[in-house]
């Protein structure tokens, strides 16, 4: 299957060459891991290196925003924006209302022709939005339960989102990066418990128990293609991300 190199130095050794192309992969890690800055450096690379169009959807951080943490490494997002090959959009998630957020990003993509496609982050759509849904759905749930003997929930709701999302970004014919919140402590690979069932690859971020500013790379899924089993460190430097493999005799 043919792999789109991530252009992250190191990242794609990890992933033997890089992600199958069209493969949603989950980014999934604690606050603070660089789920955003690799969500970005996939972006900034895909346009600069491999002149490949990308968007970035960010829930939690403003266009100025984005623009800004780019600029510490000298990447100047405005003048790719000006040549269509990066397009960033903040959604408010207070402001969302249906389906609306699903047709801008297909309409963003649209417009550039991407090839790329970067959520940050799928925690805060469905944390925002499965309330809203379940508001909405209220009387048809309580006619359902009359008939139906396992509860609906705000669960099952978020698992409908994320399966709307994830079934949209599968139709636009990207390689797509979703990041997601994860606590320090816990057996899941993502917040909501879902996403990492329902992507094809997941890569986890989580810090190094003996060394707090250390972060570990593991990739722990990859469907349609083989990976690197072993553990790997990120470096941010002033040129963005590195992935290293980790020293042999560390313990974990």
């Amino acid at each position: 299957m043919e792999r789109v190199k991530t252009g992250i130095s190191g990242l794609d050794e990890a992933l033997n060459g890089g992600i199958p192309k069209g493969n949603v992969i989950l980014i999934s890690g604690p606050s603070g891991t660089g789920k955003t800055l690799l969500g970005l450096s996939f972006l900034y690379h895909g346009a600069t290196k491999f002149n490949e169009p990308g968007v970035l959807v960010s829930t939690d951080q403003t266009q100025e925003g984005v623009r800004e943490q780019a600029k510490n490494f000298n990447w100047n997002l405005e003048e790719l924006e000006k040549k269509n090959l990066i397009r960033i959009h903040h959604i408010d998630v207070t402001e969302v209302k249906d389906a609306e957020y699903l047709e801008k990003i297909e309409k963003l993509a649209k417009e550039v022709k991407a090839k790329r496609l970067v959520i940050d982050s799928l925690t805060t759509l469905t944390e925002f939005l499965a309330p809203m849904e379940v508001k909405k759905c209220d009387k048809l749930f309580e006619a359902l339960e009359s008939i139906v003997t396992v509860p609906l929930s705000e669960a099952i709701v978020s698992k409908s989102i994320l399966i709307k999302i994830i079934k949209k970004l599968k139709e636009l014919n990207c390689t797509c990066l979703v990041t997601s919140e994860l606590p320090e402590e816990g057996n899941w690979l993502s917040r909501d418990t879902v996403s990492e069932f329902l992507t094809d690859g997941i890569i986890l971020l989580r810090p190094f128990k003996y060394a707090r500013k250390d972060i570990d790379l593991i990739v722990t899924k990859l469907r349609y293609g083989s990976h690197s089993k072993d553990i790997h460190k990120i470096y941010i430097t002033e040129k963005g991300i590195e992935v290293k493999p980790a020293e042999k005799g560390v313990i974990i």
